[in-house]
């Protein structure tokens, strides 16, 4: 028993994971300082669709530039998969600086972003898009802005208006993605839930526990491991430990605490403009504390004129049994990953079937016609999200690559 227990904790620790990327700021030597503030309004008339008149093409033919929360964020098809940008006013025309993450290399490069005034800078900042946009990207090296090497220079010209208010969500695994690919928060963090939207996603996936006081937290695992948590190693699950025990002897990967459901919605309310939350709901004692929850949040959202959808995830015959056995449980949204005549049972109103089942639009085109959407599940390569893009009917693809789903889909309607 003895070498067990040591095998096991062995195991535990070799999850840890020893690649650690480090996120510069956006601005790292100040150069924003001597601009004046570029407002949202502007970032707004930014959005859409850019064709590069460059040959040499870092970052593919084609990449999409899509305004949040004052930020600018750059979708590409190549390397690196997006970039994270803030910008200002200069004497010449509209400059952004900040980040580039790679997903492939874990690289994460500086980038410069400018628009010229005789390039469509001006109508800009006169309230006016106009079609003859040019930006040109750069990334950037050395100590300071009078030692900066360009390792690449990638002109791009406007070439369409992008259907950001369709009805297609593309929703992030965990909250943005797994600790494994090496974001700046921890998976399932309240950090990680207001980073999504920078990612592409307009909704998110977070997984829920209950704790030994029955509160419920985002967690994904059965157990407290290394790959989730830092601290005092608690061996065990969640449901072992109350929530101050929880606190004070481990932390997310990020430093994070492990948060709470209600912190998490209060952040998606207050903190973001995501459209959804898809509660995944893995074990049955978790349903009974979860159903009021999703009826509270549901009407402070209303209440604040939030636009959001709390779903509630059927996993498992068992769960959706306790779902149903709850009256006025039709009033309240659900998603079923089991069959069709389940998803009946449940008058859920979406479906989520594992993406290698297929396109299966006979199915999918069916229940649309009966006011139920579905969703598929995990779907990361881009070959394959480029084909389910093309070829199935889904409303939307729950993806640890947000970057990579948002991009294929914005430049394919």
């Amino acid at each position: 028993m003895k070498y067990l227990f040591t095998l096991i904790f062995f195991i535990l620790v070799s999850c840890d994971n020893s690649i650690i990327l480090i996120y510069p700021d956006s601005d790292d030597f100040g150069e924003l300082n001597n601009y004046k503030p570029l407002t949202a309004d502007i970032i707004d008339l930014l959005e859409g669709v850019y064709k590069s008149e460059t040959t040499n093409r870092q970052l593919g033919d084609s990449i999409v530039l899509l305004s949040v929360r004052n930020k600018l964020l750059i979708l590409t098809a190549q390397s690196p998969d997006f970039l994270i940008l803030e910008g200002g006013v200069a004497d010449s025309g509209i400059v952004f600086l900040g980040y580039g993450r790679d997903y492939e290399t874990n690289s994460i490069s500086r980038n410069r972003v400018f628009i010229p005034l005789e390039n469509g800078a001006s109508d800009l900042l006169n309230g006016i898009k106009s079609s003859q946009i040019k930006i040109i990207i750069n990334t950037l090296t050395g100590n300071n802005n009078n030692k900066n090497n360009s390792n690449f220079v990638v002109n791009y010209n406007y070439y369409r208006d992008i259907n950001k208010k369709g009805n297609f969500n593309v929703i992030a695994h965990r909250a943005g993605g797994r600790n494994s690919d090496l974001l700046p928060h921890s998976e399932n963090s309240l950090g990680m839930i207001k980073f999504a939207e920078f990612l592409g996603a307009n909704g998110i996936e977070i997984d829920i526990r209950l704790t030994k006081d029955k509160i419920p937290v985002l967690f994904h695992d059965d157990f407290l491991s290394k790959r989730l948590v830092d601290g005092d190693l608690l061996i065990g699950n969640i449901e072992s430990y109350y929530l101050s025990h929880l606190n004070s002897f481990c932390k997310l990967k990020s430093g994070e605490l492990i948060p709470t459901l209600e912190e998490a919605l209060n952040t998606v309310i207050d903190s973001t403009n995501l459209s959804l939350v898809w509660l995944d709901i893995k074990h049955v004692q978790v349903v009974e504390p979860i159903i009021p929850m999703i009826i509270k949040y549901q009407e402070i959202a209303k209440s604040k004129n939030r636009d959001l959808r709390i779903i509630f995830g059927i996993t498992s015959e068992q769960v959706m049994q306790k779902f149903i056995s709850f009256s006025g449980y039709y009033d309240i949204e659900s998603l079923n990953e089991l069959s069709i005549e389940e998803i009946y049972k449940s008058k859920s109103r979406i479906w989520a079937p594992q993406w290698t089942l297929g396109y299966q639009n006979e199915i999918v085109n069916d229940l649309i016609s009966k006011g139920i959407i579905s969703f598929v599940w995990t779907l990361d390569d881009r070959k394959f999200v480029k084909e389910f893009l093309q070829n199935a009917s889904f409303n939307g693809i729950l993806t640890n690559y947000a970057p990579i789903v948002a991009y294929e889909y914005y430049v394919s309607k």
